[in-house]
């Protein structure tokens, strides 16, 4: 029983005993008895009347007789309702619906409602007890249509297949969605089940509802209905009588664990099913998003600026195939609800109902020069760099039963090594090793799994194709070299533990993080003859963490055999968090790229530094020059997507009022122009099934879009805003309503390519001033990547021109620009190179070295070194100064 209904039951019973009780001991308290001692006379009575002068005694006598009267009437009716109610209670228990009863009397109603409220609501079921209520209430003066179906506890929405059109209800004012759920569904908390059905759906005065909170009249309301396991609708039961026995023993534990059963959204997950390619745990997504991460920044790094800038030429960022859906499923689990991905079924309106902002005034803060202050952009940018180029240390050997990570390695199982047999072995070890490889990111912090291996367990598992060399992987020719090695790591751990008083690896971590004791996996598949010296080396690396995996049958450590599909079972008795689970296991193909794209980089592309250029004369304005220029007439709505999201109308920014969700929709409208289908936008965007629920979603929030715009802008209150081809669905932003900072942006910079150079100046800066900072830097997602970097790329390009015009003329204003493009790409060889330059033409020494121990510690952070050109660069400038040099 709820809250709710004890709370209604008590207050019947006390308005019950109240009533029946409170009343006769209130009027033998205050007025007396009821009977008189004398009677007046029937001459007094006359006077009374005639003269029309009652004293108090009288009027409080008169009163006390009636409310006497209305006690007694009403008794008798709880009274002769009594057995009725009691009869509609047990009728309603058994999964009926009560027959609704004769008010006889004037209290009737009240008798009954009251006897009916405390004993229905005792005796009956919950789902049954509102479809009851309405019904017995059902009568001439009801507005409302009332309809009953079977409900069982347990009943959602989730339990069975929904139909629409039996059951509509028409919306009269002062209906809620609570109230219709406790009408319809016998819930009022089922009220959420209505509003999916309903969301999004056109109704008769052309509107939808978005918001479960604003229902008006005159609109149909589909009611959801509860089917049976083979698609037949369940039938209301009759009016008389009772729910057949084999419906109402339906099982409340197995809907509620059906309904219950929720979908993990991606961001919750812990492996990644790759289908033919394997399956495998997040950790080493998050080493090849990693490894993805560096290798772009290194290409970003010896980018050569170009001009004219070259605008339609379409990035090459974004990855395909097995490694593509690597990264993807890591950015899942950084980004918050809504935000970059829309990843969750529940209906965000349930769980997002906040206060929208209201709009603030646009203040964007400038430096001297009247360009944007990139300096605070950069360096989160830089921390959010840092974040992307770590990865996980630990590993894991797959996921239980249950669902969650198994940790390699698993002490008791691998105490006397661990042989590893089956179809599946190849590839759990392939998985193990690549994920080995994976783990810390870049650069490297020595905490990682070391793995040493032979070559023909490489050639086993890897098949007859050329690796990269792995940092962390150490292939010697045969099992006695490896074996070698392993003793040597042994008697070297032992000394240590001996230097510092410790017992085992575990308290090294613990006590003395300084000293490194990075883990070891030994893999191996030896011979009879290596088996003694086998079993010593495992036994003497416990405790040290070295571990060791044999590669087929071992007689000493634990058979663990593995499937095709990357099932594992222990053969026999024996027990184990392995036994039953689902190893991580990897294709040949998958794991030869992964291990590519880890350790290989393309080769650095060396030119002649350019040379030093001559001091020139020096003029510092107090502003850059501006566009004086009359533009064209700029859309009502700019969406600015530099530096974050933000919807600018009349010169105020009311991004406050769109949820995350919304705000995820417009990012991707706003950044791709041409707009995209609505499939291919579910897809892009939406880590869910495109289902016809998922796909009314959307045009219900396309709907809120539009209507939080026209709101804001009357002035296109009777316009799409959003352009919706019913042919091609096709959506986008209406060119003439809406436009972007990225799209004014490229329009300069398309017009600086074709103007001549004194016009060329103006163009650029003011293209660079639109430029505030990276695209939606707050997005972690695959989509905006490509995006992101290509406009980078082409404010770099803008900033390195708007140098080579003004350089010679002004240089301090050049080096201001060149510091400025560092902001825009802090690891940018080409942007040093000039800062040398530019510093080495005025003479300053320190500003140079400054500038290039920058650069050496910006290619630190990539695991690099700085490139030839650079330092031939700083020799030529400085005379071969030291870096240590002041």
């Amino acid at each position: 029983m709820t809250t709710n209904r004890i709370v209604r039951s008590a207050a019947a019973g006390a308005a019950l005993l109240g009533s029946i009780a409170g009343l006769p001991y209130l009027l033998l308290s205050y007025v007396g008895n009821p009977i008189p001692s004398t009677m007046p006379s029937p001459a007094r009575f006359v006077w009374w009347l005639r003269s029309g002068q009652f004293d108090d005694h009288a009027a409080v006598a008169i009163l006390a007789y009636v409310l006497w009267a209305c006690w007694a009437v009403f008794t008798v009716q709880v009274a002769v309702q009594l057995p009725g109610v009691l009869r509609a209670a047990w009728c309603v228990r058994g999964g009926g619906v009560a027959e609704p009863r004769t008010r006889s009397l004037l209290t009737g109603g009240a008798a009954q409602a009251l006897l009916a409220a405390l004993l229905i609501t005792l005796l009956a079921p919950r789902a049954a007890l509102a479809a009851t209520g309405k019904a017995a209430a059902s009568g001439p003066m009801s507005a409302r249509p009332v309809a009953v179906a079977t409900q069982f506890p347990g009943d959602s929405m989730t339990t069975g297949t929904e139909t629409t059109g039996e059951r509509v209800h028409m919306v009269v004012p002062g209906d809620t969605l609570w109230d219709i759920a406790a009408l319809h569904l016998g819930d009022p908390e089922r009220w959420p089940e209505i509003y999916a059905q309903n969301v999004g759906l056109p109704q008769p005065d052309g509107q939808v509802l978005t918001n479960p909170d604003v229902i008006l009249p005159g609109w149909q309301l589909s009611m959801p209905v509860v089917t049976s396991g083979r698609g037949a609708p369940v039938s209301p039961p009759p009016l008389h009588g009772h729910v057949p026995s084999q419906q109402s023993a339906r099982s409340a534990d197995s809907l509620r664990t059906a309904s219950e059963s929720k979908r993990v959204a991606p961001r919750d997950r812990v492996a990644v099913d790759l289908g033919a390619d394997g399956y495998v745990g997040i950790g080493l997504a998050a080493g090849i998003a990693a490894a993805l991460t560096v290798s772009r920044l290194r290409r970003r790094a010896r980018g050569r600026c170009n001009f004219p800038i070259p605008l339609d030429t379409q990035s090459d960022e974004r990855v395909s195939g097995t490694l593509a859906e690597l990264e993807r499923a890591h950015l899942l689990t950084l980004a918050p609800p809504d935000h970059g991905y829309i990843q969750d079924e529940d209906d965000p309106y349930l769980t997002e109902w906040v206060a929208a902002e209201q709009p603030v005034p646009v203040h964007r803060p400038t430096d001297n020069y009247g360009l944007p202050m990139l300096r605070a952009a950069s360096e989160q940018e830089l921390v959010a760099t840092r974040r992307a180029l770590e990865a996980p240390t630990s590993l894991s050997w797959g996921t239980s039963a249950g669902g969650r990570p198994v940790a390699f390695p698993v002490d008791d199982d691998m105490a006397n090594g661990m042989a590893v047999e089956g179809d599946g072995a190849e590839a759990a070890l392939r998985a193990l090793i690549v994920a080995a490889s994976a783990t810390e990111g870049v650069p490297e912090c020595g905490t990682a799994t070391r793995v040493i291996t032979t070559a023909a367990v490489m050639k086993r598992i890897f098949g007859a194709v050329e690796l990269p060399h792995v940092p962390r992987l150490r292939i010697n020719e045969d099992v006695d070299s490896v074996l070698d090695v392993v003793e040597d790591e042994v008697a070297e751990r032992r000394s240590l533990l001996r230097t510092l008083g410790l017992r085992n690896a575990a308290e090294v971590r613990r006590f003395k993080p300084d000293h490194l004791m990075q883990p070891l996996l030994l893999v191996v598949q030896p011979s009879q003859e290596h088996a003694v010296r086998l079993t010593d080396v495992i036994e003497a690396g416990r405790g040290l963490d070295i571990n060791a995996v044999v590669l087929g049958a071992f007689g000493e450590g634990s058979a663990l055999t593995v499937a095709a599909d990357g099932g594992a079972a222990f053969p026999g008795e024996h027990t184990s968090v392995l036994d039953g689970a689902r190893l991580f296991h990897l294709s040949a193909e998958a794991a030869h790229d992964a291990l590519n794209e880890i350790f290989c980089h393309g080769p650095v592309t060396e030119s002649s530094p350019d040379p030093v250029p001559e001091m020139p004369t020096q003029r510092t304005p107090e502003r850059a020059p501006t566009l004086t220029r009359d533009r064209e007439l700029l859309p009502p709505v700019r969406l600015e997507v530099f530096d974050g999201l933000g919807v600018v109308v009349d010169g105020n920014d009311m991004i406050g009022r769109f949820r995350a969700r919304l705000r995820t929709l417009m990012s991707y409208l706003a950044v791709h122009r041409d707009g995209a289908t609505r499939p291919y936008l579910l897809e892009e965007i939406c880590a869910l099934e495109v289902t016809e629920k998922t796909r009314r979603k959307l045009s219900t929030e396309l709907n809120e879009i539009r209507k939080i715009l026209r709101d804001a802008v009357p002035a296109v209150a009777d316009a799409m805003i959003l352009d919706d081809d019913p042919r091609t669905q096709r959506l986008r932003f209406d060119a003439t309503i809406v436009t972007t900072d990225m799209e004014l942006f490229t329009r300069l910079l398309a017009d600086a390519n074709s103007a001549c150079e004194a016009d060329r100046v103006e163009l650029l800066t003011e293209a660079i001033r639109l430029y505030r900072g990276p695209v939606l830097p707050t997005m972690d997602a695959d989509w905006i990547e490509p995006v992101r970097e290509q406009q980078r790329r082409h404010a770099l390009d803008a900033h390195h021109e708007l140098v080579r015009l003004i350089e010679t003329e002004d240089p301090t204003y050049a080096i201001h620009l060149l510091g400025q493009a560092l902001d825009v790409d802090p690891f940018n060889i080409e942007a040093h190179q000039r800062l040398m330059s530019s510093y080495g033409a005025m003479g300053n020494r320190n500003k140079v070295r400054q500038v290039f121990e920058l650069l050496d510690y910006r290619m630190g952070q990539l695991d690099d070194e700085v490139d030839v050109e650079s330092r031939k660069l700083y020799e030529q400038i400085t005379g071969g100064m030291s870096v240590a040099e002041r």
